[in-house]
């Protein structure tokens, strides 16, 4: 995660979205439970323009190679130039005071009748089978089918542990499924808040997995598409398994519809994925008795960005 071509990939990923990053400490006493020691800590509603800023970022919040921390991004688009007066990331982090006011002032924006910084809006569907991979890849490749015969050009990513996150990307391409699935006039779409925005998402995601797999995915998270929905930022790294979050491109996708594939859990499917191994990048991983990170070499990332998925 201190790699620059990795953090240029993400902000280049979340340019225009909202950043979040979360560090955990090893504190037992405040858990409460010695099973799951790690105690989080969050700080979001930041937009990030420069790989410097989320360096910066990462090495105030997580100083201790003994925190783990992941990062994630807003599904909805920001009209950054309608966040005035945005305090510095550093008095957002270490200032709970400013981090308060803050938080008011960017949920007061974003439900906004008239003034809102939102200009889009993703979707995504989040697909998480903690007792069989294969299914949710299965269900991920259902889902990419259906929107691909919607003349739409769906993402997957393997999420780093349990399942994969189906994206479209595109505002146009988000409101023509919300206007020829559910029926919702483009007017209306123009006078929408976000959260009224945010339940028609809702109903395409689960409209589109009745048409994959008829019937609505068991499994399927619905918090990326709410108001201010965030799934975890591509190429960042699972802090439970230690492993990347993985945009899969047209080899990827081809090696795990081959079928000679270790579907038994997240690290040995990341391994079947990617070529290279280093130690494990996540403290809490290497405490649940993971010893590897398996990647693709970090030059390969450059420009990379979310490959379309291919049938």
């Amino acid at each position: 995660m201190s790699n620059r071509a990795i953090l240029i990939e993400m902000v280049k990923l979340g340019r225009g979205r909202e950043f979040k990053i979360t560090r955990w400490r090893n504190d037992p006493i405040r858990s409460g439970n010695m099973d799951e020691p790690w105690v989080p800590y969050g700080v979001r509603h930041q937009i990030i323009e420069h790989s410097d800023l989320l360096s910066l970022w990462i090495n105030t919040m997580c100083p201790k190679i003994s925190d783990p921390f992941t990062i994630h991004i807003g599904t909805n688009l920001i009209d950054s130039t309608k966040l005035p007066n945005r305090p510095p990331i550093l008095q957002v982090v270490n200032d709970s005071k400013a981090r308060g006011i803050w938080r008011e002032t960017w949920n007061a924006l974003v439900d906004s009748p008239s003034d809102t910084p939102i200009c889009g809006k993703s979707l995504v569907w989040d697909i998480d089978d903690p007792d069989d991979l294969e299914m949710a890849f299965e269900s991920a490749e259902a889902i990419a089918g259906v929107l691909h015969d919607l003349s739409v050009k769906p993402r997957v990513v393997f999420s780093g542990s349990k399942g994969f996150h189906v994206w479209v990307v595109e505002s146009e391409a988000c409101e023509d499924l919300i206007v020829d699935l559910i029926g919702v006039s483009r007017s209306e779409l123009i006078k929408a808040n976000a959260k009224k925005r945010a339940s028609w998402h809702r109903e395409v995601v689960k409209e589109v997995s009745r048409r994959a797999i008829g019937r609505e995915i068991p499994h399927l998270d619905q918090a990326p598409n709410h108001r201010q929905g965030i799934i975890r930022c591509p190429y960042a790294i699972h802090e439970k398994t230690g492993q990347v979050v993985w945009p899969l491109d047209s080899q990827d996708l081809d090696t795990l519809r081959d079928g000679d594939v270790d579907w038994s859990n997240p690290i040995a499917l990341a391994s079947s994925i990617h070529s290279w191994e280093i130690p494990v990048q996540s403290p809490w991983a290497e405490a649940n008795g993971v010893d590897k990170t398996w990647i693709h070499p970090e030059s390969t990332v450059v420009d990379r960005g979310l490959p379309v998925w291919v049938p």
